[in-house]
């Protein structure tokens, strides 16, 4: 097993796939909070992360899992101004 499965098993979190994406340039997410867990691993080119309540956002690169474990409220975009992709 990898890592990853590793720490999930041992917390017990259980879930399922939303999506995967292959992104361009100009693109915006934003994930409302929710009582259920919410990961993301970055593959490819990076991205901003944007947690609700937080300061400034955070710069993630290839190979980052961000790992929500309550659902928090956040958003994920490659460039500060990019628009809400729908």
């Amino acid at each position: 097993m990898d890592v990853l499965t590793d720490v999930l098993n041992t917390v017990e979190l259980k879930g399922w796939l939303s999506s995967r994406r292959e992104l361009g340039s100009r693109w915006r997410y934003e994930f409302a909070a929710g009582k259920d867990s919410m990961f993301h691993a970055i593959s490819d080119g990076g991205a901003y992360l944007q947690v609700e309540g937080e300061g400034a956002p955070i710069r993630v690169a290839d190979g980052d899992v961000l790992l929500f474990p309550t659902g928090h409220a956040h958003a994920l975009y490659d460039d500060p101004r990019s628009p809400l992709t729908r």
